[in-house]
């Protein structure tokens, strides 16, 4: 079949003005480049250290009520921590307000590049981010050194973490397995350990959780939350990192109970401590709600204080 030769005019001289518009996009860029580096006042690549705090989120610490109206009241909550990385992409989720929750909105478009532009001008199709899709983007910082921690004495400080200036917009949270570090020996090989007493009306009993890494499992078969909100402290959505300071990982264990049903708990008639657990057919679905929740981004909020 002969190509129509008006269509391939047509083609020519888009193809013609499409070459010369990336080549001056391509000009542009690098002038920018240059200037930046310059006068070195580029606002990101730049090597930071990143000092790392753990903190427990003020609504454990005092008796707070789940979904299913329980009042509970942590006693013990040891966490095994392994990597922490953080990403320029936006966290897609609820972040938590003073007043009120808000959903992080879908991850903005990126700017444009000369192979974006190219791609638009000739209608070439791409693959995009919807709305509730998570999107890393270029990892900025990590903390890779393992350890655990018990949250009631909290805040703890960890490792460093090495990272560049920039946008801080979420985080990845790696549970550590098998547990080390001052908390390893109250997890007992778990990496999330949880006792509470629990009440409703004059009912009241003591609970105790463990979750091991096979529970906290992504879809890509490793035990790592992402997506995890990232902000200033004001709930901005993002943190600019601009120079050395702190990144807080501020962990919300409310989360991680918020769907336990303990109405399927038979109340024990002494002080003993009613272990949930998968083995348990009746309590099975309740050490199942554990684990969905520790698996929860929300439950895992960064935050950056600068020096």
């Amino acid at each position: 079949m002969q190509f129509p030769q008006d269509k391939l005019v047509k083609l020519t001289k888009r193809l013609s003005l499409g070459v010369a518009v990336y080549g001056l996009w391509l000009g542009i860029a690098s002038l920018q480049s240059g200037c930046g580096d310059e006068t070195g006042k580029s606002t990101t690549g730049k090597r930071v250290t990143l000092h790392t705090r753990v903190d427990l989120a003020e609504v454990a610490r005092g008796t707070f009520t789940n979904g299913f109206d329980w009042q509970i009241q942590l006693k013990e909550v040891e966490l095994s921590i392994g990597e922490l990385r953080y990403y320029e992409g936006a966290a897609i989720g609820v972040l938590p307000g003073d007043t009120s929750q808000r959903y992080a909105g879908a991850v903005p478009p990126p700017p444009q590049t000369p192979t974006s532009l190219f791609r638009g001008w000739f209608q070439i199709p791409t693959a995009k981010a919807h709305p509730g899709h998570y999107v890393a983007g270029d990892e900025l910082g990590e903390m890779l050194t393992p350890t655990s921690v018990d949250l009631l004495v909290a805040p703890a400080s960890l490792t460093d973490a090495a990272g560049v200036t920039g946008h801080y917009r979420s985080g990845w949270f790696t549970f550590g397995d098998p547990p080390t570090g001052p908390a390893a020996s109250a997890l007992d090989g778990s990496v999330a350990h949880v006792v509470a007493t629990v009440s409703q009306s004059d009912v009241v009993f003591d609970v105790e959780l463990f979750a091991n890494k096979a529970d906290v499992l992504d879809t890509n078969g490793v035990p790592t939350v992402e997506g995890c909100p990232f902000d200033d402290g004001a709930d901005s959505g993002q943190a600019v990192v601009s120079g050395d300071g702190t990144i807080v990982l501020t962990i919300d264990p409310s989360h991680w109970v918020d769907q336990l049903d303990l109405a399927r708990v038979t109340p024990p008639t002494d002080a003993s401590v009613v272990e949930i657990t998968s083995d348990d057919a009746i309590l099975a679905p309740l050490h199942n709600a554990f684990a969905r929740g520790l698996r929860q981004a929300v439950a895992y909020r960064f935050s950056f204080i600068p020096d």
